[in-house]
């Protein structure tokens, strides 16, 4: 949470601890199970966990108009763009509830993500700390000192240049937007003396 220099701080941490068939990829760990326990069970339907009959139960009950002739992928691809257009998730709903707005960023823009750039100062420090008998009980005792001693002024400095980087790109949004206005007032104010013009013309015939 970004709150000046002083008063930032991270308001929540959860650091996942495999066991002894753990993935290599710690991104092995993020499954159905985990995002349950932690964030409430997700909405969107698993395609392969779902028959044909299942996919056309779903349309209908969301209110969609699928002819039930269509095969399964294509069943699917409607009823996943409902869902991915319509169909808030568990996560998104429970943020909603509490006050908050809920912004995706888009894929693979990570300097969108601040909490991208806190992991990577606290890993830094972590990883200086590695020696040749740092077992994995160590590094976890690390990463929790190294999270606990996080300077709120480390916080803000990580959260401050995406809040520029998204203010500067609204602007240009908004930019974008007043010079389409501009452009359709222009075309609208053409038509306009168009249409004098011609009642002009027909004054003068009469």
């Amino acid at each position: 949470m970004s709150d000046g220099e002083d008063n930032s701080q991270l308001l929540g941490l959860d650091i996942f601890h495999g066991g002894k068939f753990q993935p290599k990829d710690y991104h092995g760990m993020f499954t159905h199970a985990c995002f349950v326990d932690c964030d409430g069970q997700c909405k969107i339907p698993s395609r392969k966990a779902m028959k044909k009959a299942d996919m056309l139960a779903a349309c209908e009950t969301y209110g969609i108009n699928v002819n039930q002739r269509l095969t399964r992928p294509v069943v699917w691809a409607v009823l996943k763009d409902h869902i991915d257009r319509v169909v808030k998730s568990e996560v998104e709903s429970m943020a909603m509830e509490r006050g908050h707005l809920v912004a995706w960023t888009p894929p693979y823009h990570s300097d969108l993500q601040p909490i991208e750039m806190v992991w990577s100062d606290v890993k830094g420090k972590v990883g200086r700390q590695y020696t040749v008998t740092t077992s994995f009980e160590d590094v976890r005792v690390l990463l929790d000192a190294a999270f606990a001693s996080l300077p709120s002024k480390t916080i803000y400095n990580c959260i401050g240049p995406t809040e520029r980087k998204v203010a500067a790109m609204s602007l240009y949004l908004e930019t974008l937007d007043e010079a389409d206005d501009e452009l359709g007032q222009g075309s609208s104010d053409d038509e306009n003396s168009v249409d004098m013009a011609s009642e002009a013309s027909s004054d003068d015939d009469e």
